[in-house]
């Protein structure tokens, strides 16, 4: 459950920084990009 909150919490960190993701090709460069974070956890 913790993994959960820390995984949520990197991934609105990480689109604060990338930006907003309005079109498919934002969402599927920012699930490549948390891809290996899963891995790492």
């Amino acid at each position: 459950m913790l993994t959960i909150l820390v995984v949520t919490s990197l991934g609105v960190l990480l689109r604060n920084l990338i930006g907003p993701m309005n079109s498919p090709e934002d969402i599927d460069r920012f699930k490549k990009r948390m891809i290996p974070l899963f891995k790492a956890l």
